[in-house]
């Protein structure tokens, strides 16, 4: 036989969420039906075997057969629901073996294994929110990161202000040797910084007059 969807991996599933354990039986492409497919789910946690009969862990192994799907041939389902196989709602993990008979399987039988995690996740139509603690916390060290270095000893709101200026503010490229860049407040007259141009040795630039260069404001 080949081709089983239970053959390995992990699935990721909510804390309490119900979840159906399948796996899918084909033969040279073909869907295998009416065959018999058993699962033994065991808590990684502890180690103990889920009883789907009485709704309960055990010390023995248990095994259940799965349902062949009616509307879809050579594909077995059995659910689980998180919830009422754990009213408590912890995370853990749970390991499904799938085989052909509901005794330990034969090499021959076996049909794979996957690993079923619970976390609690965040569910649709769930609203995050951060504490008063944690939101200053974050000011405090982005301020922090934009204020290191600053060598003008403007203040954390100054300097993200400043940044926003030097990304969209008017830019001006003046005539002369000194002051030739100058960067302009929200009402693009008042001055807020200039820079000199220098070439790659650092002697002065000398901008003609009637060569002056401009950056409009950012749209």
């Amino acid at each position: 036989m080949a081709g089983t969807a239970a053959s390995s991996g992990q699935v990721l599933r909510r804390v309490g969420d119900a979840v159906l354990l399948t796996v899918t039986l084909t033969k040279n492409g073909l869907p295998l039906s009416g065959k018999g497919v058993y699962a033994l789910l065991e808590r990684r946690s502890d180690g103990l075997f889920y009883n789907w009969t009485l709704n309960t862990w055990q010390a023995s192994p248990f095994s259940q057969a799965l349902v062949e799907n009616v509307n879809v041939a050579g594909v077995y389902e059995l659910a689980f629901d998180h919830n009422a196989a754990e009213p408590a709602g912890p995370e853990d993990e749970y390991l499904g073996v799938f085989s052909a008979a509901p005794a330990a399987p034969a090499a021959d039988k076996f049909y794979g294994v996957v690993e079923y995690v619970f976390r609690n996740l965040a569910a649709p139509g769930d609203v995050m929110a951060i504490d008063g603690t944690t939101i200053a916390a974050i000011r405090t060290a982005i301020w922090t990161h934009v204020v290191a270095g600053n060598t003008l000893g403007l203040t954390a709101e100054v300097t993200l202000d400043l940044l926003r200026k030097l990304a969209n503010n008017r830019l001006e490229l003046t005539d002369g040797d000194t002051d030739n860049w100058v960067l302009y407040d929200d009402d693009d007259a008042t001055v807020l910084l200039k820079w000199n141009v220098r070439d790659k040795t650092g002697a002065a630039v000398g901008i003609p007059a009637g060569a002056p260069a401009r950056r409009t404001r950012g749209a």
